[in-house]
């Protein structure tokens, strides 16, 4: 796979180009997951293009559409998505916050790893994941949010899981823009803030035992 002709292409959201080279890995032997890694990272050169002023926010919305339609071409033609959890991942943009963009990449990647996933959308108030988390027992649950204030929403969510007493039997991952810092004030179990690495983290929570490392 040429590794660089396929970042490129992200990089200038040629999805023609993108879905080609695409094809051409996998006729080549490539596996699916290494296809995702490269163009997860000329989706990163387009975020770091977003946040430095270089391009706009279509710009990003487009690199996203195209990420997620190489993981559907993937999907099919890869023979990806064979397994299924027995226990789905609940997964939503917390309330107050309805950037989607994150969360759906995430939500695509675990789906085409064969992952159950329960997405709540934008827009979660914490009575709807606590009810989420009682109607489906989920073993994990991803609060996503991109704005300051999803911070807030997403310490209150986890203290209404607290309260209800299903918080115990639940892993909780925050992402977006997020750090440890946040980690610590919403009490959460993990963050990630890249969604190729938050795929490895769910996959060592769900079928290892041993211990995840904070990303």
């Amino acid at each position: 796979m040429n590794e660089s002709l396929l970042i490129a292409a992200m990089v200038r959201l040629d999805e023609d180009k993108v879905l080609t080279l695409a094809r051409h890995s996998l006729e080549n032997g490539i596996q699916p997951l290494n296809i995702i890694e490269q163009v997860q990272k000329g989706l990163s050169r387009v975020l770091q293009m977003y946040e430095q002023g270089i391009c706009f926010l279509s710009d990003l919305m487009m690199s996203a559409e195209i990420f997620i339609s190489v993981i559907e071409l993937l999907k099919v033609e890869g023979g990806m998505a064979k397994q299924v959890t027995t226990r789905p991942i609940v997964v939503g943009t917390v309330k107050n916050d309805i950037h989607d963009i994150g969360k759906n990449i995430m939500v695509q990647l675990l789906r085409c790893k064969g992952f159950n996933v329960i997405d709540l959308g934008v827009d979660v108030s914490p009575e709807r994941f606590v009810l989420a988390a009682a109607e489906y027992n989920p073993k994990l649950m991803f609060l996503s949010g991109l704005l300051t204030i999803s911070h807030q929403s997403m310490r209150l969510t986890i203290e209404a899981l607290e309260k209800s007493q299903l918080r115990g039997q639940i892993k909780i991952i925050i992402s977006g823009l997020v750090d440890e810092e946040v980690r610590q004030f919403v009490h959460a179990d993990y963050y990630i803030n890249d969604s190729f690495k938050g795929l490895k983290l769910c996959q060592s929570l769900l079928t290892t035992k041993k211990k995840a490392l904070i990303s």
